[in-house]
């Protein structure tokens, strides 16, 4: 097995790589820390300890419906993994965050974790979309517009209660009788509404607003379910962020032999059942296949940055208002272990926002006509910086502009970059982001102003942190911008600006 036959005028690469059968199936493991494995509990990051051996099952089964539904959905766009592929980065990213806060993580959040995009990648959901995105570029009215999202709504539902039921069956497979099963049946319950407001409404909510849905309490949901859906959505723009190119050829190279590969692996499982796996078939039956993938444009990065400013926001506002309460202990000592998981969450999420910020600064900078403004751009950050440019949002700033090119969806932003004028806005914008990304990583003792009535800012990483005393930064006026989404003149709006705006100054002020 030391060469794998393929087809090749140049060579017959080496297979470099190990697969064995394990607790739960298959797994594959590339060296350098990459694995693909059949199921996520077998992966080297997962903790079995946090876990009952019923809870195990159930997860393990569930994920097996949530990877036929990602199946569906192609390679990812720009790694050019698996589409499950996405999940494991969303649960490496969880449970590595887990670990350094110290916390562990429970049942609700982890099929939460599993299962946050499988309402809206089911086939029935991506036709809806397509249907409802068509209406809007089309133009078809308001009215049917509200229609699409009203079908695409009782489907989603649809679809949520499929889930419940299917969770329960597995529930019944285990066993589990008495107490115990009231405790695993509510946990299932938890966890599938938590599912459902993950669910990204785009035909209800544009962007900015589902994040001040998700990282607000819905109804009579308690604290802790909040707090675990903000950890959830926070893991996930994460592991996007980190997502921006193709994997190395020859490592892509060695996935695609595997996913190719006829040789069979047998081993044993825990019950001292002998399996046997032939590893292409395995991975292909579970996963789909593998693409080429192509790096994320510098434009689309500038607008998934922008986007974390809102998620950092309505966190921020929500953290302000229950977290002396938390410390304070009022909502149970589960909810103060998850108030700190939240704490790493958010300051990891920051970590790759800025990061990605600084992969787009770089490619811009490269840039002949990104170079002969840099130095404008550097002066209008200094003086800005002296004043309270980045400390509230105004009607006139580009935030509008960059809320409609996000609602446009992905070609419109990335027809920012086939323009001069659209690259320097793009380049501008991502210069101010990074700036105001980085306030989000502070926080300020409350009503404490400076002369210009600016909060005064926190800026050492080893200042203690107390709810009773400080608040954590967040923008003004963001409510009174977003109030003007709300409604059909945004989506009108929307349909109305497919291109950037000639008129538009490369040095305009942000906000």
């Amino acid at each position: 097995m030391g060469l794998v036959r393929i087809v090749s005028r140049l060579s017959k690469p080496h297979r470099n790589y190990n697969a064995r059968v394990s607790s739960r199936g298959l797994v594959v493991d590339f060296g350098n820390g990459l694995e693909i494995a059949s199921s996520i509990i077998d992966k080297s990051y997962f903790v079995p300890e946090w876990f009952t051996e019923r809870e195990l099952e159930i997860l393990a089964r569930f994920e097996g419906l949530t990877q036929r539904v990602a199946k569906e959905s192609g390679p990812r766009r720009h790694s050019g993994l698996y589409a499950y592929s996405h999940i494991d980065r969303d649960a490496e990213t969880a449970f590595n965050t887990a670990k350094q806060a110290g916390v562990s993580l429970d049942v609700v959040t982890t099929l939460a974790l599993l299962g946050h995009d499988s309402i809206e990648d089911a086939v029935e959901v991506r036709r809806l979309l397509d249907e409802w995105e068509r209406a809007l570029i089309t133009g078809t009215g308001y009215d049917n517009l509200k229609s699409k999202a009203q079908e695409l709504s009782k489907k989603r539902e649809e679809i949520r209660d499929r889930y419940t039921w299917e969770l329960y069956r597995y529930l019944d497979q285990t066993g589990a009788r008495g107490t115990e099963r009231n405790v695993l049946r509510k946990a299932i319950d938890a966890a599938v509404r938590l599912m459902y407001h993950l669910t990204r409404f785009q035909d209800e909510l544009p962007y900015a607003l589902s994040m001040e849905f998700q990282f607000a309490r819905q109804g009579n949901e308690s604290l802790e379910n909040m707090i675990r859906r903000a950890n959830v959505k926070l893991w996930d723009i994460t592991s996007n962020h980190r997502e921006v190119r193709p994997l190395l050829p020859d490592v892509m190279g060695q996935i695609k032999l595997a996913f190719n590969d006829r040789s069979t692996v047998t081993g044993n499982y825990q019950d001292g059942r002998q399996v046997g796996y032939v590893i292409g078939q395995e991975l292909a039956d579970r996963f789909g296949g593998v693409g080429d993938g192509a790096e994320m444009p510098p434009a689309v990065r500038v607008v998934n940055a922008f986007n974390s400013m809102f998620a950092l926001q309505y966190l921020h506002e929500t953290l302000n208002r229950y977290g002396t309460d938390i410390e304070a202990g009022k909502y149970g000592n589960r909810a103060r272990e998850l108030l700190e998981l939240t704490k790493v969450s958010k300051k990891s999420m920051i970590e790759a926002t800025l990061a990605l910020l600084n992969s787009t600064i770089e490619i811009y900078e490269s840039k002949r006509e990104i170079s002969e403004i840099k130095d404008r751009v550097d002066g209008i950050i200094k003086r800005a910086k002296m004043g309270r440019f980045y400390y509230q949002v105004t009607l006139d700033g580009i935030i509008n502009d960059w809320l409609v090119y996000e609602a446009g969806g992905r070609r419109r932003t990335e027809s920012l970059d086939r323009s001069t004028e659209g690259r320097r806005e793009a380049y501008t914008t991502a210069r101010h982001l990074h700036e105001s990304v980085q306030m989000f990583g502070m926080f300020y003792e409350k009503g404490n102003l400076d002369a210009l009535g600016r909060q005064v800012l926190i800026t050492s990483p080893d200042a203690p942190y107390d709810p009773a005393k400080h608040n954590y930064f967040t923008l003004g006026c963001v409510d009174m911008i977003l109030s003007l989404m709300r409604g059909p003149n945004f989506w009108d709006l929307v349909r109305g600006s497919r291109q950037p705006p000639a008129n538009r100054s490369a040095y305009s002020m942000f906000f």
